[in-house]
């Protein structure tokens, strides 16, 4: 049956992208969404909104996704024009920019994570730099290979998590913590959502992105649906972490989830005893189609050749494998992401949606003022 799901899934992906049809489906919207979101949520979720929060960290996810649903219901469909389709663009650029950022923090905190739990004397650049160039070599390889990833790959992934998720059930002993805290202060939670930043960044300009590659413009439902998907990944690892390993243990962990995914043990008469090496593939993937999401939704903006889109593609993975071999240690990463990423992706989620607020005003005002007098 889940097989039968998936195919009838890749399949329909597969119809989208077919010359004959003008364009995605509305079921790509879902994974391209969820792709290009869950690549920045891996490593320092939820350690640190933990720190601060405590056992509220769960109230300062449910606060971060009503607040993107919010975004979400905002973006405006179909696209705007005028000096509001300019305001657009440049959100769109801004936001590209912080994601390419983070982007860079996150091979360098999947480097050290496999050499952490995995590979123990590998070089970091030989970690980093075949996976950067399998991504450009991917998205370089046709216009829509990057979607077509996506649709693929994001489907197993999801559960192929849960599936595990499922398992480590049984490692679930501290039940107290999944339940907010008594006392609900009310600062700490806003830092937790503070936190959540930087993974809100790529939301917005995703939908708005993606939107013009659809067949159709995605209805609100649609929209909803393909940002509330990440978040209940990131909720049930989550629950997984702190029900396995308590508030106190994580907190004294660089990479909680990992950690805790990695332990969980199956019976040693099935086909494997641990899971590390689906853990190992499963991250890999995801920050994979995270980074090719994110290229390909540069080359929205306008037409490329192919000559332009493989120099394009070459600067910004070099771009990436650079950055992450500079940062010394993920400490050195964690720091930078913290302190000087997230700020400015705060500013920026701040700014969007005072922004789409704007944009739906002036559309009130301006449906309000082309009704004929007698409907006013």
């Amino acid at each position: 049956m889940v097989f039968n799901l998936l195919g009838s899934f890749y399949a329909q992906g597969r119809r989208s992208l077919a010359l004959k049809s003008p364009g995605l489906t509305r079921t790509a919207l879902l994974w391209i969404t969820t792709a290009s979101v869950l690549g920045s949520g891996l490593f320092v979720w939820p350690l640190h909104v933990v720190l601060v929060a405590g056992q509220n960290a769960d109230i300062a996810l449910v606060l971060a996704l009503v607040w993107t649903v919010v975004l979400t219901l905002l973006i405006p469909s179909p696209q705007p024009s005028g000096i509001w389709h300019s305001a657009t663009r440049i959100l769109d650029g801004v936001a590209l920019i912080v994601t390419g950022a983070i982007d860079a923090v996150m091979l360098n905190q999947l480097a050290a994570m496999l050499q952490t739990f995995f590979y123990f004397d590998t070089p970091r650049a030989a970690l980093i730099l075949p996976l950067t160039a399998i991504v450009g070599l991917a998205v370089n390889r046709a216009p829509q290979t990057a979607w077509r990833m996506a649709m693929l790959w994001v489907p197993i992934l999801i559960f192929g998590t849960a599936f595990i998720l499922l398992l480590a059930v049984v490692n679930v002993t501290h039940l107290r913590p999944l339940a907010p805290n008594d006392q609900i202060l009310l600062m700490p939670i806003f830092q937790g959502v503070g936190i959540l930043a930087y993974i809100g960044v790529p939301i917005g300009t995703t939908i708005r992105l993606v939107a013009r590659k659809l067949a159709s413009e995605p209805t609100p439902a649609w929209r909803v649906t393909a940002i509330v998907i990440p978040w209940v990944m990131l909720a049930m690892l989550y629950a997984a972490v702190m029900g396995s390993l308590g508030p106190q243990a994580l907190t004294h962990l660089r990479w909680p989830v990992v950690f805790a995914l990695d332990h969980v043990t199956l019976d040693s008469t099935f086909f494997l005893s641990r899971i590390g090496i689906v853990v190992v593939f499963s991250w890999t993937l995801g920050v994979a189609l995270s980074l090719m999401v994110h290229i390909r939704l540069g080359f929205t903006w306008r037409p490329m050749g192919r000559l332009t889109r493989l120099a394009v593609t070459t600067l910004v993975v070099g771009i990436w494998a650079i950055a992450a071999l500079v940062m010394s240690s993920p400490q050195t990463s964690t720091r930078l992401l913290l302190h000087i990423i997230d700020p400015t992706a705060r500013f920026y989620l701040i700014a969007e949606l005072c922004a789409m607020l704007a944009l739906r005003g002036f559309s009130a005002v301006q449906h309000r003022a082309h009704l004929p007098a007698a409907n006013r």
